[in-house]
């Protein structure tokens, strides 16, 4: 046997465990059905697709930023916003 049918074979093994585990995973028929339609002809799409949902995925675990950070300091020459301010950036009209 040669290192090239060996690692033919490996692959083989590493790709029939993939697919076996992601046959387990709930809701993954839909998921297959779902990149198998939007595939048509256009794997540019289903790139985009993938690219959009490692997107999300990293914006959702990615850490929050405190809401108390301003990154815009404002000086008193706002105008009339200013004058409905009260020190605790309440507007009133």
């Amino acid at each position: 046997m040669n290192s090239t049918s060996t690692t033919l074979q490996v692959l083989a093994r590493i790709y029939t465990s993939a697919e076996y585990a992601f046959q387990n995973i709930p809701g993954s028929a839909v998921i297959q059905r779902y990149v198998k339609s939007s595939h048509q002809n256009d794997p540019g799409r289903t790139i985009l697709e993938l690219i959009l949902l490692i997107f999300a995925i990293r914006t959702l675990f990615q850490s929050k930023t405190r809401a108390d950070k301003h990154f815009i300091r404002f000086s008193d020459k706002v105008g009339l916003i200013r004058l409905f301010l009260d020190k605790k950036n309440t507007i009133y009209v």
